[in-house]
């Protein structure tokens, strides 16, 4: 070490003024150099402050929402008759068609009575010849000249006269085919002169004033529904309808898992309508407390969970929420707070942890409901 730097002291010694004066400036500005690197590699660059996101704030409470139930289904006719020939014979005459309103009891169809007129009148004079035997056999037993057997031939020859009549009689009124309700027909199957046998279809018939609702709930919603509860519904052609639950079945329809629910319409409502008609089914089922949001307010998070932004202390804060009800004007949810602050406007692309003010005009009071 010594040697090298009496031979570093000997090379400066043999140097010229100017050439240890021009040393002197180049050591200087390669320390400045290195002073300056030096100083970079150790200070971290300062960061901006981010200025808080403008945005606009509604501050909202929980409300008592009542849940609804929205079904799909149709309505039917409470009542639709196949109407069934009762006797044999030939259709005589016809007094209803297709599409004819019908009154309850009123004559639709004559079928020939054949021999039963005649039927009918040997059947009365058989009744009257067993009425009689059996009270001249009574009068003998009572005297004791008829024994008690041939007394009890008498009576059930009496009671045989008076079925046969009454057969008769029943014949003769079926042969006349009269409607069960108040409607109309809906179809009429047979024609005059057709020959019809015990349980030939003859007319199809509908009860207009009375209709009921058919719907089929899922098994997540069975548990929603009562017999009992109010319902109301909407046709496609804009009719509203007001009823009652009057079933819900308890057990399954087939593979579709599903619950058949009917609802019975109030018969102030059934003027208009027809039977298969789309409507759409709104029940009541529960009241819970949830907020009532602009459809506006929803984002996705990352995850692509549906949910709204809220600002608390200052700072944005996703809340995932599930949607109970929509509505023209907004949507009904649950899963926020009792109270939130909820941003309605610049929330699209915050996420949590953002600082926020409400710069942006804020929604008026009256208004945050």
């Amino acid at each position: 070490m010594t040697l090298r730097l009496l031979i570093l002291k000997n090379i400066w010694s043999s140097l010229n003024p100017n050439m240890r004066y021009a040393a002197y400036v180049l050591a200087a500005f390669c320390l400045w150099m290195l002073s300056g690197l030096l100083s970079f590699g150790s200070e971290e660059p300062q960061k901006e402050a981010e200025k808080p996101r403008q945005v606009r704030i509604q501050v909202l409470e929980k409300q008592a929402f009542e849940q609804t139930l929205t079904l799909m289904g149709q309505t039917r006719a409470n009542t639709l008759a196949t109407l069934a020939a009762e006797v044999d014979g030939v259709i005589q005459s016809l007094a209803a068609d297709n599409g004819m309103p019908i009154t309850e009891g009123m004559s639709l169809a004559q079928i020939d009575l054949g021999t039963r007129t005649e039927r009918l009148a040997e059947a009365k004079a058989r009744l009257v010849e067993a009425q009689t035997l059996f009270e001249t056999d009574k009068k003998l037993n009572k005297e004791g000249f008829r024994a008690n057997t041939q007394l009890a031939t008498a009576k059930a020859n009496l009671a045989t006269a008076k079925a046969n009549l009454a057969k008769i009689e029943k014949e003769i009124a079926d042969s006349s085919v009269k409607s069960p309700l108040t409607g109309r027909v809906e179809r009429r199957h047979v024609d005059v002169g057709d020959y019809v046998s015990i349980g030939t279809p003859l007319f199809d018939v509908i009860d207009l004033t009375t209709f009921k609702l058919a719907a089929y709930a899922a098994q997540s919603q069975r548990d929603m529904l009562r017999e009992g509860g109010t319902a109301t519904a909407t046709t496609v052609d804009g009719q509203t309808l007001k009823g009652t639950v009057t079933f819900v079945a308890k057990n399954t329809e087939g593979r579709t898992k599903t619950y058949l629910v009917e609802v019975s319409v109030n018969p102030e409502d059934t003027i208009n309508l027809s039977s298969g008609m789309t409507v759409e089914i709104h029940i009541p089922s529960q009241t819970r407390p949830a907020h009532f949001i602009p459809h506006a307010a929803l984002v996705l998070n990352d995850a692509g969970d549906l949910g709204v932004m809220t600002a608390e202390d200052g700072l944005a804060k996703f809340y995932p929420v599930t949607s109970l009800g929509d509505t023209e004007d907004g949507i009904w949810v649950s899963g926020l707070p009792d109270k939130v602050e909820l941003i309605v406007m610049g929330q699209a692309t915050l996420v949590d942890g953002v600082a926020v003010t409400e710069q942006l005009a804020p929604i008026p009071t009256g208004d945050r409901t």
